[in-house]
């Protein structure tokens, strides 16, 4: 197995998603709602996260974010584990760095256009 991290962390992006603390939509703990909008209309609530593994944090110069319709279950067919370099808004280099600072629904949505942009090129 692939270790991301240090011994005493989690070793994976998916158990790095476990250790986030998830109750229920009334208590998400760590977890956001985020509204993703469909090219047919529709629209789903799905649910993204900062983690922390290895050097990856929402204080890191690189992030991981975790998206997905069940942070519960985190199905594995509807659950994104994101590395970016977008800064979190309230990272100490957020200011200062290359990039603007995104928060999680931005990351969702610009996610969220990578299948049309593999499809037309």
């Amino acid at each position: 197995m692939l270790r991301w991290a240090r011994a005493d962390q989690p070793p994976t992006p998916i158990e790095a998603a476990r250790a986030l603390t998830w109750r229920d939509a009334q208590r998400p703990g760590d977890w956001t709602p985020v509204e993703r909008h469909f090219r047919e209309g529709h629209t789903e609530t799905w649910w993204a996260a900062d983690a922390r593994l290895g050097g990856y944090g929402p204080d890191s110069p690189c992030r991981l974010v975790v998206a997905t319709t069940d942070p519960a279950r985190l199905p594995e067919k509807a659950a994104w584990y994101l590395a970016t370099n977008l800064p979190h808004p309230d990272a100490p280099h957020a200011a200062t760095g290359l990039h603007p600072p995104a928060g999680l629904a931005e990351i969702v949505r610009l996610y969220g256009l990578r299948p049309w942009i593999e499809q037309s090129y």
